[in-house]
């Protein structure tokens, strides 16, 4: 009987142990950050004005910016999540520039190797792959 305890005791601390460490796994991901953009941008439709964003990945499929100093919701968008490269430091957005106008084309969040993607319709998926072979790239490093 006593060992029977044991062995039930022991696979619970097995099993505690690997919740923790799991856990511990995906709180290093960051769900949550700071980024000042200094041009409006469009994502998903919405054009955004310059400024200070707090953006929060509501889950893997929605996006949500505020206002980092009023705490107003901007906007939420729908965002598609596709494996990549692991990045350690900071998480990063990245804009397809064309004249004055920039589109926001994905999201790295730090501690992940997963990376959000704006959903675009068909004419604007169109429309960006036309405007890249003439735009550049952007990066913006989120706090």
């Amino acid at each position: 009987m006593k060992r029977r305890l044991f062995s039930i005791a022991h696979l619970l601390l097995i099993a505690l142990t690997a919740g923790l460490l799991l856990a511990g796994a995906n709180a290093a991901a960051q769900s949550k950050a700071t980024v000042y953009i200094p041009f409006a941008f469009t994502a998903n439709h919405q054009t955004m004005p310059a400024g200070h964003y707090l953006l929060e990945l509501l889950s893997d499929r929605f996006l949500c910016f505020s206002d980092s100093r009023t705490g107003k919701h901007q906007a939420v968008i729908m965002v598609q999540p596709e494996s990549g490269d692991y990045i350690e430091t900071r998480g990063r957005l990245r804009f397809l520039s064309r004249g004055d106008r920039h589109y926001l084309t994905e999201i790295r969040f730090a501690g992940s190797s997963m990376h959000s993607l704006p959903v675009v319709r068909r004419e604007q998926a169109r429309e960006l792959a036309t405007n890249q072979q003439t735009a550049s790239s952007v990066e913006i490093a989120m706090k």
